[in-house]
């Protein structure tokens, strides 16, 4: 039978008074790391303390790369993680989830982690930094998205030897409920809404499509002339951090609108883009203009005007494969033929109906 070789060997060094024992230990790759004393005069207790520093994760403790070298660059297009997935067919560069991932990695993640040497952040320091997120009025649901987020860098770093102890090893995800999903504004709440004086009537454009439309903010921002037709809007692509890109659902749809939405919007694409910010320039103004003074209790943001088109659209008898085809809800068929062959404006009058209904009561 084989001797099993401990990650370490032992050695002993004279000093004035007594002999003090010392450590090397071994990477994953097999580098040897500089002496270290142990503060033992026995072997056997060196030995041990060396076992309990195994079992901590703490025998090797790699090289000095904080979370921000290792990090930094980790969801770029370019990155090897993401070039990786794209060639096992796992990632394409119009998935959201990718940007949104980006996002929380500059947003959330390199603010706090980002000086830590990779090797010092322990069980405790996530947890420390779950306390700071909600104690900033974070929802559990959108803490444990950022863990999530963590933990593909912590993996990758792990497998990459640059760190040999998992940080999340104890840290499982906060308890959610249905109370922190995204609701849906009421008719009486968009009503109220629009029929105030907006301080910038671009904001209270861009939300007025949302509320007519459904579309997704990223699906407003890519407005422009030549997907704004009299009646409708081909919506085939989305803007993310102003660059275009295909559709969540890789589905492009015509989306009905009124005359007058549409008279709006061709005033404002004679240059380009109907709408030049990003999307938090819209999200903040829409909260400061909406009328609802607990709009956060309430879990009411600017994806509450797609859920209460869906709502309403529904609650107004309009059948739901009307409802789904207006709002993009994907159905996992690849329709890009079809829509163009067999769309036309008069197939949705219950929506045109709806839509000029809801703008007279808020106009």
């Amino acid at each position: 039978m084989p001797r099993y070789k401990e990650p370490f060997t032992l050695y002993k060094r004279r000093n004035k008074k007594s002999d003090i024992w010392y450590y090397r230990c071994y990477s994953p790759t097999g580098e040897r790391s500089c002496g270290r004393s142990t503060g033992k005069t026995s072997k056997t207790l060196a030995r041990q303390y060396c076992q309990e520093l195994i079992a901590c994760g703490k025998l090797w403790t790699g090289e000095a790369v904080t979370f921000r070298q290792y990090a930094e660059h980790f969801f770029d297009d370019d990155s090897q993680w993401v070039q990786e997935r794209t060639l096992n067919g796992k990632q394409t560069f119009a998935d959201r989830s990718l940007e949104l991932n980006k996002q929380t990695l500059d947003i959330h993640l390199l603010p706090y982690f980002g000086k830590y040497k990779f090797s010092d952040i322990r069980p405790s320091v996530v947890k420390k930094y779950r306390i700071y997120e909600s104690s900033k009025g974070l929802r559990n649901k959108s803490i444990n998205n950022i863990i999530g987020v963590f933990s593909i860098i912590v993996r990758s770093a792990m497998a990459d030897c640059v760190i040999n102890f998992d940080p999340l090893l104890s840290v499982g995800y906060l308890p959610t409920d249905d109370s922190e999903e995204v609701n849906a504004f009421t008719r009486e709440q968009i009503v109220s809404m629009f029929r105030k004086d907006w301080n910038d009537d671009e904001v209270k454009l861009f939300s007025l499509v949302g509320a007519l439309t459904g579309m997704r903010i990223s699906e407003i921002l890519a407005i422009r002339k030549e997907n704004l037709h009299a009646k409708y809007i081909d919506v085939f692509d989305q803007r993310l951090k102003y660059q275009l890109k295909p559709l969540k659902t890789k589905e492009a749809r015509f989306v009905p609108i009124t005359d007058e939405l549409y008279k709006l919007l061709e005033a404002r694409v004679s240059n380009g883009f109907a709408f030049e910010h990003n999307d938090n320039y819209y999200r903040k103004y829409l909260y400061k203009n909406c009328g609802v003074k607990n709009y956060k209790e309430e879990n009411l943001k600017f994806h509450s005007l797609r859920h209460f088109v869906n709502t309403d659209m529904l609650a107004h008898n309009i059948p739901e494969t009307k409802v789904r085809g207006v709002l993009g809800h994907s159905e996992g068929k690849g329709t890009m033929t079809d829509r163009y062959t067999n769309w036309r404006p008069e197939m949705f009058p219950e929506v045109y109906e709806w839509q000029e209904n809801l703008l007279k009561d808020i106009l």
